[in-house]
């Protein structure tokens, strides 16, 4: 049915008539992802943004976001900006109901994956794509993006998320039971990391750093790698101006520091680096991802698969978090920005 329409969406909205239409092998939390066929052949990737609770979604930030990224096309050659096909008004998104969709031309590419496993030639590539697109934020205009406020907007959710952990019954799922019998009992350490982020977010707002423009979510799942070795960087949703440590975070690959940090300022120019800057953003992405991974497994009517694999993220990328590997991570960066 949801195939049906999204072909009738791209039909009326695009002018395109779709001959097939399957479920895509890329990987996505919060969005839906369709691979398509055209009546003359030609392949097309779609994005289907539904409504999250657990991840709400500014539909006029999307759009600046999205339409920003014909322009950086323009102006970075590190990688390839997969940037969307424009609907016959010129808007970048369209909606499907409550749903929105954005169509975007096919890669025949695999994800990179772990940043530790990246070729020199990619990591380079995206370190220097890093660069040139914060050397562009001079020439946004009026398109410059949502701006970095430093804040801590997993709070809220986070705190309910906690709570609704404490007041799960005898006979909820048991994926939900699962995720109350492993989270709460690190709950001081949630409320500790909570802490410590809020001490960050001051460090940061008090040294005032020079806002570039930043992906913001340059992971492996993002960058794709094509049979010629050429890096094709796709998500550009979150597009924002923040501190140049928001988006440099992606390559610092600590045996490739200085492969990394030369190719990236071999576009940006000399920058000064923060390690407390790295922190506040390596906190939040923890902090992020456990509220809204907590939250999903809390929302009625999932399944036990989709629960262990919520329980699973948690597991692998929050829980090190717990145990001290922020700080420590923080400090292995600033003796290396220091060495550098």
């Amino acid at each position: 049915m949801l195939g049906a329409r999204l072909a009738e969406t791209v039909s009326r909205a695009y002018g395109l008539e779709l001959a097939e239409i399957a479920p895509a092998a890329a990987r996505g939390e919060s969005a839906q992802h369709y691979r398509a066929v055209d009546a003359d052949g030609r392949p097309w990737f779609l994005k289907v943004v539904l409504p999250d609770r657990c991840y709400p979604r500014r539909p006029r930030r999307l759009d600046a976001a999205l339409r920003l990224t014909a322009l950086l096309r323009e102006r970075v050659h590190a990688a390839n900006i997969v940037a969307p096909a424009l609907a016959r008004d010129g808007a970048p998104i369209v909606w499907c109901g409550d749903a929105r969709v954005a169509l975007f031309p096919f890669v025949e590419a695999r994800p990179l994956g772990a940043r530790a496993s990246w070729p020199e030639a990619a990591l380079a590539a995206v370190a220097r794509m890093a660069g040139e697109l914060q050397a562009s934020t001079g020439a946004l205009g009026h398109l410059g993006p949502w701006t970095e406020r430093f804040e801590l907007g997993y709070e809220r959710l986070l705190a309910r998320a906690l709570d609704g952990l404490a007041a799960i019954r005898p006979d909820a799922r048991p994926g939900q039971q699962a995720a109350r019998e492993a989270i709460l009992p690190r709950r001081r350490g949630v409320v500790h990391l909570v802490e410590r982020h809020r001490a960050l977010r001051a460090h940061a707002r008090r040294r005032r750093p020079r806002l570039v423009l930043c992906h913001t979510d340059l992971n492996g799942d993002n960058l794709l790698l094509d049979a010629g070795g050429r890096v094709h960087a796709v998500d550009w949703d979150d597009l924002r101006l923040a501190p140049p440590e928001q988006d440099v975070r992606y390559i610092l690959d600590p045996p490739r520091l200085r492969l990394a940090l030369s190719a990236y300022e071999d576009a940006a120019g000399p920058t000064p680096l923060d390690a407390d800057v790295f922190g506040f953003y390596f906190y939040r992405r923890v902090l992020l991802d456990l509220a809204y991974f907590a939250c999903r497994i809390l929302t009625p009517g999932r399944t036990d698969t989709q629960d262990a694999h919520d329980l699973a993220i948690v597991r692998s990328d929050c829980f090190w978090a717990l145990d001290g590997g922020l700080d420590a991570r923080i400090e292995a960066m600033r003796a290396a920005l220091a060495a550098r």
